[in-house]
């Protein structure tokens, strides 16, 4: 019988410890550390992005930007607005990432060129090409089958080479 109770006991901690391991692997996931690769879920109607702020150096060079919803889910980028990017506005222009305030922000329409990956709507990309310095505010527009979820408006960062 103390037999048959140690055998359940161990059954039971090995279940128990290869449940924490299936937890920990959803947990990674679903929280991306690649600023290149970011992960776009949706919580109780709530659009979320990990990580945030997506930083890149401007040793980096030109990235590539891949936005990925759940491919199984209901949810897809807007066709045309799914990843907007707006200018670096003047206050942001300042901070340690862009220490010259002399130095002319450049317009998101040359820093980067986005689009919803071709054949993919749990998809939407964009190329930073790197060459503007500061704080970009972007917004992520998803839609659950024919309704617009409420945007969410997450930041890349360019650093200052150095």
């Amino acid at each position: 019988m103390a037999r048959r109770a140690a055998l359940l006991a161990a059954a039971l901690a090995t279940l128990g410890l290869g449940g924490c391991s299936v937890l920990c692997q959803f947990c990674k996931d679903r929280n991306s550390t690649d600023a290149s690769s970011p992960l776009v879920s949706v919580e109780g109607g709530q659009v979320r992005v990990s990580p945030d702020p997506l930083v890149f150096k401007a040793s980096d060079g030109a990235v590539t930007i891949r936005w990925r919803l759940p491919a199984n889910g209901p949810f897809t980028f807007d066709e045309k607005l799914g990843i907007q990017i707006e200018d670096v506005s003047p206050d942001k222009a300042t901070k340690s990432y862009m220490p010259d305030p002399q130095r002319r922000s450049v317009p998101a329409a040359e820093v980067f060129s986005c689009q919803r990956t071709p054949g993919a709507p749990h998809e939407f990309t964009c190329l930073n090409r790197n060459t503007g310095y500061g704080e970009y505010k972007y917004t992520i527009n998803v839609r659950e089958l024919d309704r617009a979820l409420k945007p969410f408006d997450p930041k890349i960062i360019n650093s200052w080479p150095g």
